[in-house]
């Protein structure tokens, strides 16, 4: 009760600084002032919310696909014609379903290639099972609803290895990962997270020197976890498939 009655204080308060109150004049906000308050709000009521059972709900590639396309669509408006025939390469279901069309093997690339910026390298440093993963008291990853699945994750770590801070904008890459495992005997796509260290949706600013650890998560069957022998890291694009080398 105590809890229910701080969160509803905090929105009280968040409202007030938004609205404002009696005959004053309502505070002009930007978008961006705005998606503060917005993003100040979730973390709190997150941060106090300790019983919250639904936790996050993980989106699929295609809705992050969707929504960073919409984003470039109202940056860069361009006038495209319509072609009913042409495949809709957002065709996958959260599984990673196949598309339309097939793939082609395309060789291999190197992790700094799949992140994609310049002066940012990319480095493989194991993988480990668990069936969960705590960021910190506002965020983490729920246990995947099959009870018979864990979770595989991998760690990248991204190093700056200039003298200046780069923006690493891996997120707008729309990178499509799967795991092949055991020789291909099992095969899982990239769960996407809303955590800040996921790899795949990655952006934010590295300062010179420094290196990150991101994470990659994917979830595959107990019983294969705990026995795997052999594993591949696939990139997906444009119906090309390349392994990423992990040396």
């Amino acid at each position: 009760m105590k809890k229910r009655i701080i969160i509803s204080i905090i929105c009280l308060v968040l409202v007030f600084l938004v609205s404002g109150c009696g005959p004053e004049k309502l505070i002009s906000l930007t978008d961006s002032e705005r998606a503060q308050i917005a993003s100040f709000s979730a973390h709190l009521i997150g941060e106090f919310n300790r019983q919250m059972t639904e936790g996050y709900t993980s989106l699929s590639y295609g809705q992050l696909k969707s929504i960073n396309d919409s984003m470039r669509q109202e940056e860069n408006p361009v006038d495209e014609p319509v072609n009913p025939d042409e495949p809709d390469d957002n065709d996958d279901d959260d599984n990673g379903g196949g598309g339309s069309g097939g793939t082609t093997d395309g060789g291999t690339m190197s992790l700094s290639e799949l992140i994609g910026t310049n002066g940012i390298t990319g480095k493989y440093n194991g993988f480990f099972v668990q069936e969960d993963y705590v960021y910190n008291r506002a965020l983490s990853v729920n246990k995947p609803s099959d009870p018979e699945n864990t979770y595989f994750i991998m760690k990248i770590v991204l190093t700056n290895n200039t003298t200046e801070d780069i923006l690493c904008d891996i997120f707008s890459n729309a990178l499509k990962l799967t795991l092949s495992v055991n020789n291909g005997s099992a095969v899982a796509n990239a769960t996407a997270t809303i955590l800040p260290i996921d790899f795949v949706n990655y952006m934010d600013t590295i300062k010179a020197g420094e290196s990150i650890e991101t994470y990659i998560f994917f979830e595959i069957k107990k019983s294969i976890a705990e026995s795997v022998s052999d594993f591949k890291l696939i990139s997906t694009k444009n119906n090309i498939s390349k392994t990423i080398g992990m040396n």
